[in-house]
């Protein structure tokens, strides 16, 4: 009986290799398990499986059918990263298969478009409540920034005041528009000591340049204006809480908000269902 195990115990590494060698050819032939694709999709729609386990031969690895897909939530937002199997985040352990759950494979410009959808929706309820009108203006920059990023085909870029606490140049934005230039030169100026607030005229202004051919005309010189009156009150009082410039920055977010919402069909039209 000894003797048996023992003869058992030699023999289990070359088996192991046998079936590893086995499952190698698995992997590479997953299509021809379509249960386990079923597996896949029944968490993350959009996927398949990828690579099964090369001992026991069960289903280890999902990716998305499109390699070119991202799995994203209904909100674009891409969860749980360390969770990928790699910077694609279109693939994942399907061990941890519940922790995409509420995601899907989509095209990563859906993705741009959802995450548009999701800052335009967050601007809009926030400014039903807040009180806060600098931090308006933020959000509503954000949403306008997103928006035009995913008119342009690009990557959601999140506004932050550090941009603008570093080398930025005035002189130097990517898509200047003149009408704004003093905005800049203003808020500039105010950044080092009013730092939430010259922020967000530096953000209005960046999101409106960016998205200034996606948006009508009059709104866009409205805002831009009522922009720069806030940035120019805030230089010249050296002020913060000034009634004036509370009264004028109102105006700025109320027009920007205006913008805003006439962009949420826009982005909703051409998003698919869930």
């Amino acid at each position: 009986m000894t003797k048996v195990i023992a003869l058992s115990l030699l023999m289990l590494p070359s088996c192991i290799v046998a079936r590893r060698g086995a499952n190698m050819a698995l992997d590479l032939n997953v299509e021809k398990a379509p249960e386990h694709d079923a597996k896949c999709n029944q968490y993350v729609p959009g996927t398949h499986a990828w690579k099964l386990g090369w001992l026991f031969g069960g289903l280890e690895h999902c990716r998305c059918e499109d390699e070119s897909a991202i799995i994203a939530n209904e909100r674009g937002s891409v969860q749980w990263q360390d969770s990928y199997l790699d910077d694609k985040m279109n693939s994942f352990d399907y061990a941890k298969k519940n922790l995409f759950r509420d995601s899907k494979c989509m095209p990563r410009a859906e993705r741009v478009y959802r995450e548009a959808l999701a800052d335009i929706r967050k601007a809009i309820g926030y400014a039903a409540t807040s009180k806060l009108v600098f931090l308006d203006i933020s959000y509503n920059a954000q949403a306008l920034a997103s928006f035009a990023n995913a008119f342009r085909g690009e990557s959601r870029k999140t506004l932050t005041r550090s941009a603008f606490l570093g080398r930025f140049d005035c002189s130097e934005r990517a898509l200047r528009v003149p009408e704004l230039d003093d905005a800049c030169a203003d808020s500039m100026v105010t950044i080092k000591k009013y730092q939430t607030e010259a922020a967000s005229c530096l953000e209005a202004m960046h999101a409106l340049e960016h998205a200034r051919e996606f948006i009508d005309g009059a709104a866009f010189t409205q805002a831009a204006t009522l922009v720069s009156e806030a940035a120019k009150i805030m230089r010249e009082k050296d002020s913060r809480t000034d009634a004036a410039l509370i009264g004028k920055a109102s105006e700025a977010s109320a027009a920007l908000l205006g913008i805003v919402q006439g962009l949420l069909p826009r982005v909703e039209e051409v998003i698919p269902p869930f």
